[in-house]
């Protein structure tokens, strides 16, 4: 099965995340930032990233998967950020 993990990445948390799930998968895996991936085709299974933004995905998220993820297999992970002194 070919995978491919994808991101997109600003202070750099999302590409940690994006790095630990693709060491963790078996071989036949590719690793790219969303400007690098032209389409989905060829891929089993694409694991895709992005950061929440005003508690919703972020714009460059909710365009790659209206661009590419019509019809693919895809398992999505998100990343988010608090203040460092908020409760809860």
């Amino acid at each position: 099965m070919k995978s491919l993990v994808t991101y997109f990445s600003q202070t750099g948390r999302t590409k940690l995340v994006a790095e630990a799930i693709f060491e963790a998968i078996p071989p036949e895996k590719e690793l790219k930032e969303f400007g690098d991936v032209d389409s989905l085709d060829g891929y089993d299974l694409a694991f895709v990233g992005f950061p929440i933004h005003a508690f919703g995905p972020c714009q460059a998220g909710k365009d790659f998967l209206q661009q590419h993820a019509a019809g693919k297999k895809v398992a999505l992970f998100i990343t988010h950020a608090a203040p460092e002194n908020q409760e809860g």
